[in-house]
C-alpha cells in the first residue's frame, strides 16, 4: 500500500503514514479481514434500521389516513342537512339506501371529499346512485358536491328532488 500524500511504501493495514503523518484511507478491499467483517455487519444493521423505519412511518401513515377518513365519514354521518334538520345523513341513507358504502379521500384540488355508495330502486330500475360531500377540517361543516346515479350526473335540482325522496321515506 502507497501513501496517496508522500507516496511512502506502507505495510497493509497501516492507519497513519509514518514518514508524513497523513491519516491513510484505505478501501474496503485492502482493509483486514476482521475490519471488513466489522464493517459489514454495521452496514447491514443499518440497512436494516432503515427498513423497519420505512415499514413503520408506512403502517403509521396509513392508520393515521384510516384515522382520519373514519372522523370526517364519521362528521357527514352524524350531521344532517340544512333542510333536514330532524334526521341524521347517516340514518337516512342507511334506511332509504341497499348496500351503502361510505370512503373518504382527499379530492386533487386538497378537498376533504366522503363518497356514499348505495343502490335504490329508480324508475323501476335497480341503480347505484353516489353523492359526494366535501367537508371542511376547520368547522366540520359539509355540503353536497356531486351525485349521480348509475354514472349519470345529477343538476342541483335534481339532487334537490333526491333527498326529498330519501327523507320522506
Amino acid at each position: 500500500m502507497i501513501c496517496k500524500n508522500c507516496g511512502k511504501e506502507l505495510p497493509d493495514g497501516t492507519k497513519k503514514c509514518d514518514s508524513c503523518g497523513k491519516k491513510v484511507k484505505l478501501k474496503f478491499k485492502d482493509l483486514p479481514k476482521k475490519e471488513k467483517i466489522k464493517r459489514s455487519i454495521i452496514g447491514c444493521a443499518f440497512l436494516l434500521l432503515g427498513a423497519i423505519f420505512m415499514i413503520g412511518d408506512a403502517i403509521g401513515g396509513a392508520s393515521r389516513t384510516a384515522d382520519d377518513s373514519s372522523k370526517y365519514i364519521s362528521i357527514v354521518k352524524n350531521g344532517a342537512l340544512y333542510a333536514y334538520s330532524e334526521q341524521t345523513v347517516g340514518d337516512a341513507f342507511e334506511n332509504f339506501f341497499a348496500e351503502p358504502k361510505w370512503v373518504s379521500f382527499t379530492s386533487d384540488d386538497g378537498d376533504i371529499v366522503v363518497e356514499f355508495n348505495g343502490e335504490c330502486t329508480f324508475n323501476g330500475e335497480d341503480v347505484n346512485c353516489c353523492i359526494q360531500f366535501i367537508v371542511n377540517k376547520e368547522t366540520e361543516e359539509f355540503y353536497t358536491d356531486y351525485a349521480d346515479i348509475d354514472g349519470t350526473p345529477l343538476s342541483d335540482s335534481d339532487i334537490d328532488d333526491m333527498y326529498d325522496v330519501i327523507y320522506d321515506e
